[in-house]
C-alpha cells in the first residue's frame, strides 16, 4: 500500500523523521522524487534558475549510474541531493541486513558518481518502520517525509486542482513532495512555475533542506 499522508499520531511517535521544518524565514521546501530524468529533470532545474529558486531532489542510484552528469547538474546549481533507494522498491517487508546492503551500495554509488557523500533519505513510496529508521540513523541518514503530496503523478488531479489544494494548505515549514521522475512528470514541469509563483506571492520561499546544499558542496 501506498502512503501519500500521515496522521499526527505517526509523526509523534517517530520525531526524528523530518516531517516539516519550523523556520523564522517563512521557508518551504520543494522536494522532487523518482529522478534523475534525462528530460523532466533538465526541464525542471532550468525552471528553478530562471526563478532563483532552491529545491531538494531524492534521486534513485539505479538512474544516477545512467545520468550522473544530472546529479552533479543539480549539486553544482545549490540544490539537495538525497538518496530515495536503489531502484524504488518497497524495504518494508525487507531483512535488515538487505536493507543494510542496499543503503550501502547507493551510499558506496553516489560517492563514485560525485566524489560527494549523502545525508538524507526518503523511502520509496513513504514507507518506513521502526527498524528502518534505526538503520537510517546508523548509517547517517537522515529521514525526510512531507506534509504536503501534490499529486502530480496522477493524471486525475490536474494543474489547476493541485495549485487550489496547495494554496489552501501551505504554511512556513512544510515539506512539499513532487516528483521528477515519474512518466507524468510532464505535468510536473508545466505545474512547477505557477507553483513557484503562488508561494512568492503568498509571502513564503522556496528554499533547499537546511545544510544540505552546503554538505554537497564541501565534501
Amino acid at each position: 500500500m501506498k502512503i501519500y499522508t500521515f496522521p499526527k499520531l505517526v509523526q509523534k511517535l517517530f520525531p526524528d523523521i523530518v516531517w516539516f521544518i519550523p523556520n523564522r524565514q517563512n521557508q518551504v521546501f520543494l522536494t522532487f522524487d523518482d529522478g534523475p530524468h534525462p528530460v523532466y529533470t533538465a526541464q525542471i532545474l532550468k525552471i528553478l534558475h530562471q526563478h532563483n529558486t532552491r529545491a531538494s531532489f531524492f534521486v534513485l542510484a539505479q538512474k544516477a549510474l545512467l545520468h550522473p552528469e544530472i546529479i552533479n547538474q543539480i549539486c553544482h546549481q545549490g540544490h539537495t541531493v538525497g538518496l530515495h533507494g536503489y531502484d524504488h522498491q518497497s524495504l518494508l517487508f525487507k531483512p535488515a541486513s538487505a536493507i543494510a546492503g542496499e543503503l550501502t551500495k547507493c551510499q558506496k554509488i553516489f560517492t563514485e558518481v560525485t566524489n560527494r557523500s549523502l545525508r538524507f533519505f526518503r523511502p520509496p513510496f513513504g514507507q518506513f518502520s521502526p527498524a528502518l529508521v534505526k538503520l537510517s540513523h546508523r548509517l547517517n541518514l537522515k529521514i525526510v517525509l512531507w506534509r504536503i503530496m501534490t499529486y502530480d503523478f496522477d493524471p486525475n488531479f490536474n494543474q489547476k486542482l493541485i495549485l487550489k489544494m496547495i494554496n489552501k494548505r501551505i504554511k512556513s515549514g512544510d515539506v512539499i513532495v513532487l516528483h521528477d521522475g515519474h512518466e507524468n512528470s510532464h505535468q510536473t514541469v508545466d505545474l512547477l512555475e505557477q507553483l513557484v509563483i503562488l508561494i512568492k506571492k503568498i509571502g513564503l520561499q522556496p528554499a533547499t533542506l537546511p545544510q544540505l546544499s552546503k554538505f554537497c558542496l564541501d565534501i
